[in-house]
């Protein structure tokens, strides 16, 4: 449920998928089209975090999913980082449910700090970013797939 995979969402063809989202703008979006099964884990709703907690977690566990796709509240050489327990909860649960695991991150993200740490780098097949090269040197130096621009 964040901006960054709302936009991602709006640019995606997903006719005849099913896709699963934490995110109500999102399910909102995508289940106006043609051909695509929403579904959306039930539990704890707030408008900035989507469906979140351990009701939601409950919920993912009956799922294997191909990809998942998320962002993050910030980043770093530690891994990714967020605003809320529930909602890292959620996105290791989901990760450990999926085949391929990408991040989308906009570079203003290298530059925050949040509370929880959601995973390591290395567990992300890919990270998707709009940084600079600058800013991304170190992170392709430690062997990180990244693909920026």
């Amino acid at each position: 449920n964040s901006s960054t995979c709302l936009a991602l969402a709006g640019r995606m063809e997903l006719q005849h998928k099913v896709v699963v989202t934490n995110g109500f703008q999102a399910a909102s979006l995508l289940a106006q089209r043609d051909n695509v099964h929403v579904l959306m884990p039930g539990g704890e709703f707030s408008p900035t975090k989507g469906f979140a907690g351990s009701m939601a977690c409950n919920a993912l566990r009956g799922f294997r999913f191909d990809v998942m796709l998320c962002s993050c509240a910030a980043i770093d050489m530690e891994g990714t980082y967020e605003n809320s327990l529930a909602v890292k909860e959620l996105k290791v649960t989901a990760m450990e449910l999926s085949d391929r695991c990408i991040l989308i991150t906009d570079k203003t993200k290298f530059s925050l700090k949040s509370p929880y740490r959601t995973v390591g780098l290395r567990k992300y097949d890919s990270i998707f970013t709009d940084a600079e090269d600058e800013l991304l040197s170190p992170y392709r130096e430690a062997g990180l797939q990244i693909i920026n621009r």
